[in-house]
């Protein structure tokens, strides 16, 4: 079966390039809304940002620390590192509690009844997550908080979706570094699997 895809709805394909390179003013808005969540979802949901938040800060940190470590070559090539951090700053900062995008709860109906775990909206700068993220786990690949840094980076750095999954991911940063610092598939396993994470969790893989 193929890999579960997020989908990213597009106002303008044209402004990718713009999108990636400018820098991106949100302003002071309030934490994100939630719509079309119960309870239960609703701690998922926050969960999930807060450790997708602390992932991304670990995985900045690491990138400006070692930037020509074999973890940032695997997933970015020979893409020079600060076109690489200033998306995943850029992504940081949409994980931030003040500035968070509005979130909704998808049925199966509301996703179009396909394997996604989300489905970003670029018109309305908002992301509804579908059933398949609320069945995911809080670590490992395509983790929940893993969909929140992919579905971010769409919104704040202009990431697509060129390649899904993990050994597509690591072919476009060797064959295509240039795609691949642009691809949130990338950006969503850097901050997967960071070495120090990794080591941090016995028996992971």
């Amino acid at each position: 079966m193929d890999a579960p895809r997020r989908l990213i709805i597009f106002a303008a394909w044209a402004n990718l390039a713009l999108l990636a390179a400018a820098p991106v003013a949100w302003g002071n808005t309030p934490p994100a809304a939630l719509s079309g969540c119960d309870p239960k979802r609703v701690i998922l949901v926050e969960h999930a940002f807060a450790l997708a938040e602390r992932h991304t800060e670990a995985a900045l940190a690491f990138l400006d620390a070692e930037p020509y470590h074999e973890h940032v070559r695997s997933w970015f090539g020979t893409t020079p590192h600060p076109k690489i951090r200033v998306r995943l700053a850029r992504t940081l900062e949409l994980l931030r509690p003040e500035r968070r995008p509005p979130v909704l709860c998808g049925t199966a109906e509301s996703c179009g009844n396909r394997r996604v775990f989300a489905i970003a909206n670029l018109t309305r700068r908002s992301v509804m997550l579908c059933p398949l993220f609320f069945n995911a786990q809080n670590e490992g690949a395509d983790s929940r908080p893993g969909v929140m840094v992919h579905e971010m980076s769409h919104l704040a750095a202009g990431t697509g979706d060129m390649a899904y999954g993990r050994s597509a991911a690591l072919a476009l940063a060797r064959k295509e570094p240039d795609r691949a610092a642009l691809n949130a598939d990338n950006y969503e396993y850097f901050v997967e699997f960071l070495p120090e994470r990794r080591a941090a969790q016995p028996g992971r893989r």
